[in-house]
């Protein structure tokens, strides 16, 4: 089947799907603003560039849209992956199917099978018809299309039923077809980003009208080393030419700036200088459970929450001063404990603040992968300052197990030990030993989980010391107190 036969995107397409990098085909993209404005580049010229719409283009050796093309058409060689993270898309419609069974001379195929099956239950599609979808098959596909071959064996033993096999089929040469092309939308959230992420940043190369119009845009390092990681996740031990054409964007491009979102500022960047209230203490275990400080990275701050814990983000937002304009919402990729790929939606708080990391460091911000113990601050605080420092951080790595029943968890005993010993807990700190399933690579790991039961009386002094926690970890006795 040919590209000319594949249904065009709703927002974009190109003709020709072995488009290289020294030359680009006519592409079309609708912008809010225009009426399906065409434009033409030549991703490889050096010198400055006509284009009748949208003016003068000046385009480097190797360029971000080069870059964002590559990617695209190098994702989209692996069709069996994407139908686990797109289900909906990957699959062949009754057009696609009839052209590729009748070597496209006769869109309406399957539609007219639909037909006399409905007028007739017992109708069945003719053995020459189906001699000749294992011949395109083969010619095709070879041992690939081993299910497909499958499939028409049953339907000609009556094993398959007519609607089951033609929706079977659609289903697998979409998966094995790598005929859908993947979208800018789909591959930004590939990479890790918000869906838009790649429209908005092809409007700002491309079009001079935008307010914020570079047509020398170029990605950060700290971007291109996210963009490895969600790829690395993606395409596991094929990501060697996917990850060569972010190493040719670097090497080519030495210009690039090391981050981002050092421009972005917080309006309280002292907010942790001195964590002497019940609402800083809660916000400090919050993020020694939950957020990323790190001092070696340009002074990061990173904060992620399922989306569903957005007013968390909201919330901490308001208190350092933080435009939650930038709070981003994105897709993450992850593997659930069936080894299965799933999407989950996350939203994040990120910048740059030297000042406040230095001052999180200085009062004895821990996490697990720090494997310290309890803040100094915390273990010298008052009751009431020590409560809200655990009631963070049971927001963060903590369970509502229903009633006055609740725990906390980490992979730091040592940490656990000194929470034990601070509140006086009487239950023991259990530790698990056993193969789990990592989100990220969906490789079997063992590693050692620890939780700690908090008992009845802790937990509803928790509650009643900070009123303004998590809701869903509130037992409904202390959401309105």
């Amino acid at each position: 089947m040919t590209n000319t036969n594949i249904k065009k995107d709703n927002q974009q397409s190109c003709s020709n799907t072995s488009i290289s990098r020294k030359k680009h085909n006519s592409c079309e993209r609708d912008y809010s603003i225009f009426n399906k404005i065409k434009y033409n580049i030549d991703m490889t010229n050096k010198n400055v560039k006509e284009d009748n719409n949208y003016g003068v283009i000046q385009e480097s050796e190797y360029s971000t849209l080069d870059l964002i093309e590559d990617l695209r058409l190098e994702i989209q060689k692996y069709p069996e992956i994407l139908f686990q993270l797109f289900p909906h898309r990957y699959r062949y419609n009754h057009n696609q199917l009839s052209l590729f069974w009748r070597g496209g001379k006769n869109i309406n195929y399957v539609i007219k099978l639909m037909a006399k099956f409905k007028n007739k239950i017992n109708f069945s599609i003719d053995n020459k018809d189906l001699e000749m979808l294992e011949k395109r098959l083969r010619g095709r596909f070879g041992n690939r299309a081993s299910n497909c071959f499958h499939f028409i064996k049953q339907y000609k033993f009556k094993q398959r039923n007519f609607k089951i096999f033609i929706e079977s089929m659609k289903k697998e040469l979409g998966q094995i077809s790598g005929d859908i092309k993947v979208t800018y939308g789909e591959l930004a959230i590939l990479l890790g980003k918000h869906e838009d992420y790649i429209y908005s940043l092809r409007k700002y190369i491309l079009n001079p009208t935008n307010r914020r119009h570079n047509p020398n845009y170029k990605f950060d390092l700290e971007t291109l080393q996210e963009f490895k990681v969600a790829l690395r996740i993606l395409l596991k031990e094929k990501t060697k030419n996917s990850l060569s054409f972010i190493n040719k964007y670097i090497n080519l491009n030495p210009d690039l700036k090391e981050y981002l979102f050092e421009r972005v500022t917080i309006k309280n960047p002292h907010y942790f200088n001195s964590i002497d209230t019940i609402e800083k203490t809660y916000w400090f275990g919050f993020i020694c459970a939950d957020a990323l400080v790190k001092q070696k990275y340009r002074y990061t701050f990173k904060f992620e929450l399922s989306s569903l814990d957005r007013e968390r983000l909201v919330k901490l937002a308001g208190l350092l001063g933080y435009d939650i304009e930038r709070i981003k919402d994105r897709k993450r990729r992850y593997y659930d404990d069936n080894g299965k790929l799933k999407i989950k939606e996350y939203s994040c708080i990120q910048f740059k603040s030297k000042r406040m990391i230095e001052e999180l460091l200085g009062n004895g911000y821990s996490s697990s992968a720090m494997g310290t113990g309890l803040p100094e601050i915390v273990k010298k605080a008052e009751e009431d300052i020590a409560l809200a420092f655990l009631l963070g951080f049971f927001d963060g790595d903590g369970s509502w197990c229903g009633g006055r029943s609740a725990e906390i968890y980490t992979s730091n005993k040592m940490f656990l030990m000194e929470i034990k010993k601070k509140f006086k807990i009487e239950y023991p700190i259990r530790t698990t030993k056993k193969a789990l399933i990592d989100k990220y690579s969906g490789e079997i790991i063992h590693r050692a989980s620890h939780r700690l039961t908090l008992g009845a009386n802790l937990y509803e002094k928790m509650m009643r010391n900070y009123p303004y926690s998590m809701k869903r970890k509130r037992a409904p006795q202390f959401r309105d107190i």
